[in-house]
């Protein structure tokens, strides 16, 4: 790297230096950008960003919207990460957030065309059924302590400190306080809730009950 430094003689301002040596770098990029853009048109015809587009985001399109997979890991997967601790938003979330992203437009320029939305599963979609109260509609559990642990103080007073934050879809009070992290007998309810209700929810959509249009 000592190599590609600019050396200037005399009483050069260092900030000068660095700023001619980082215009360098910068050469370098721009010289080896176009010249793996120039080769992705030479060879296929396609700019690298439609290359892109068609190896990588089409397929994980297909795989984002696709209802298995979807509840794979949105339904059972996010539910673990939390359950063991890990925030899916740093693991699940950058891998297919941007995937539903793009169904998502695909279903708005479909609508803007006169034409029926190619897409059930999209961002929306996600955050509308999953996300009530939080990650596995945490408000849900919260309501059922209310109404029938009324000799569990130590629930209620969790409930009562989670109830807040839950209307706008934050439940780590009700995830590290009752605790449902770590807890094997809250395992099997916390990551199936989710997947339940994102089966009920694609189920009423394919049958028209709920539509993922915009009606005019």
């Amino acid at each position: 790297m000592d190599k590609l430094r600019i050396k200037i003689s005399g009483n050069v301002p260092p900030a000068i230096i660095e700023s001619f040596n980082d215009m360098l770098v910068i050469v370098v990029i721009e010289l080896a950008a176009s010249l793996i853009s120039f080769t992705c048109v030479s060879v296929s015809g396609m700019e690298i960003h439609d290359m892109i587009n068609a190896v990588i985001q089409k397929p994980m399109v297909g795989i984002a919207t696709n209802l298995p997979a979807f509840l794979c890991y949105f339904g059972f997967g996010q539910c673990l990460c939390y359950f063991v601790g890990i925030h899916p938003a740093g693991v699940i979330n950058p891998i297919f957030e941007p995937a539903l992203m793009v169904a998502m437009e695909e279903n708005n320029a479909a609508w803007l065309a006169g034409e029926a939305a190619p897409h059930i599963i999209t961002l929306p979609f996600r955050d509308v059924y999953g996300t009530l109260g939080g990650i596995a509609s945490t408000l849900g559990l919260i309501i059922a302590i209310f109404l029938v642990s009324k000799k569990r103080k130590d629930l209620r007073s969790i409930a009562k400190v989670s109830l807040p934050t839950s209307v706008f879809n934050i439940n780590e009070p009700m995830l590290f306080g009752l605790p449902i992290v770590f807890n094997p007998i809250m395992l099997i309810p916390f990551c199936f809730t989710t997947t339940v209700i994102y089966i009920v929810a694609y189920v009423a959509t394919a049958l028209g009950l709920c539509s993922c249009e915009i009606k005019k």
